[in-house]
């Protein structure tokens, strides 16, 4: 998925959820051209087949993930799984930052940087516990 070969338009879960769609107009309301094809009937991204092992409600939940990945990677350029990796390093880096204890901070001589570094350590782990779930 690194050729960004991709509609490049917001997409919602159509209302007879079973598909995901573009969103057919611009933010002026006007149709855009790119994401409806004729008629006005919008791109169709996917659509799920609601198997008998499928319940409504799973099958709306996997196109309403679907559709939030698929924004999400419009909105920020990146795929979900380039949004885990630099996660994973920001995760890693703060964790660096952490091992740094009041003991290492004493030796500052300024006592706005020492408040600064504590600060920044007290966020850091703030960060670190949310994202690993122990919030």
């Amino acid at each position: 998925m690194s050729n960004n070969n991709f509609t490049k338009a917001p997409v919602a879960v159509g209302a007879c959820l079973t598909k995901v769609i573009t969103n057919i107009r611009d933010q002026s309301g006007h149709k855009s051209k790119d994401n409806y094809v004729g008629g006005g009937h919008a791109k169709i991204i996917c659509t799920i087949s609601r198997q008998a092992w499928m319940s409504p409600i799973e099958a709306t939940e996997n196109l309403s993930l679907i559709a939030e990945s698929f924004n999400v990677t419009n909105q920020t350029g990146l795929t979900p799984k380039q949004i885990l990796a630099q996660r994973d390093k920001l995760l890693d880096a703060f964790k660096v930052i952490c091992e740094a204890d009041e003991a290492d901070l004493i030796g500052v001589s300024d006592p706005a940087i020492r408040g600064i570094l504590y600060a920044a350590i007290r966020i850091a782990r703030a960060a670190i516990a949310e994202t690993e779930g122990q919030s």
